[in-house]
């Protein structure tokens, strides 16, 4: 008589799906921190491609939007510490040197960070004294474009920067951050 020793024991086939459940389990964890850190790394090029996308408004020459109250100057973007969105907008002040001023310039578009990214930090190192601020501006003045980075809503004083930082980071893990900066000529550097 022939015996037949072809196929697999129960043994070896619970072996075998274990093995390939703890594998898949390892994948799933990491692909979803992996997406996380693609978020990161999108909200970060989001942020570069708005600085240069105000630029870009203000070498055009048009005035995109029309103010409510005062006279077009500029176009800018507004950054605050501990948000999840920042703020292109219309400078209707009518001057130069001026940042975001939440009364009077003109809203162009509210840009939301991709979930679970925030804005973590900012930073910036004025033209003279220290920066205290959790805010800053960089604008945009036609038609050359002449930027101006600005602190807490003012170019006053210590408020008018050589350079601005702002850190996103994950919101459940703070670790994991990209860092932007602007320098005064307004272009921005993706850490």
């Amino acid at each position: 008589m022939q015996k037949w020793d072809i196929g697999f024991t129960l043994v070896e086939l619970l072996v075998s799906f274990t093995v390939i459940a703890v594998l898949a389990t390892i994948v799933f964890v990491n692909f979803r921190s992996g997406n996380d850190i693609l978020a990161l790394e999108r909200s970060a090029q989001k942020v570069v491609q708005d600085v240069r996308r105000t630029a870009g408004f203000a070498l055009q020459g048009d005035q995109l939007v029309s103010c409510s109250s005062g006279t077009f100057s500029a176009y800018g973007i507004y950054i605050q510490e501990g948000s999840g969105s920042y703020i292109l907008f219309a400078n209707c002040n009518g001057t130069d040197k001026e940042g975001y001023d939440s009364g009077q310039d003109t809203l162009i578009e509210t840009v939301t960070l991709e979930d679970p990214v925030t804005i973590l930090s900012v930073d910036a190192v004025p033209n003279s004294g220290n920066f205290n601020g959790n805010a800053w501006s960089v604008s945009f003045f036609p038609p050359d474009p002449q930027a101006v980075l600005c602190g807490n809503d003012s170019c006053n004083g210590n408020n008018l920067l050589k350079t601005a930082e702002v850190t996103i980071a994950l919101k459940n893990d703070a670790s994991k951050t990209k860092t932007i900066d602007v320098n005064e000529a307004g272009f921005p550097d993706l850490q």
